[in-house]
């Protein structure tokens, strides 16, 4: 069982994990509520350009500081490049970056940019 303290309710999810032995299922069930999480707050943040401002092109697991107030951040916070989409079209070349708070991935508590 693995719980998420953000969560006041009781819900069950079953899933398969078949490379997991009866020693680290628990480190198995705690991958599955993390990742649900970064599925959830996962946003999508289309750029325009391939490159960051260090000129380097975007790369996943990069932390960026973003400050938006469409996504209601407009401070700055620090999120984690989860994936990346490299787009090259008509209008040049942009990019969608899937940011997520970075401590999701870590059991941390959570903090939201919009909390």
């Amino acid at each position: 069982m693995s719980r998420d303290e953000n969560v006041p309710v009781y819900r069950l999810k079953t899933f398969s994990a078949p490379d997991s032995t009866a020693g680290n299922i628990q480190a198995a069930a705690d991958w599955e509520r993390s990742k649900a999480v970064a599925d959830a707050l996962t946003i999508p943040f289309p750029v325009s350009s391939w490159y960051g401002p260090d000129g380097k092109v975007w790369r996943e697991n990069t932390r960026v500081v973003v400050q938006s107030k469409t996504i209601y951040c407009p401070d700055g916070f620090t999120f984690l490049i989860r994936n990346v989409e490299l787009k090259k079209e008509n209008g040049g070349q942009t990019a969608v970056l899937s940011l997520v708070p970075p401590s999701v991935f870590t059991g941390e508590e959570i903090v939201e940019p919009w909390g």
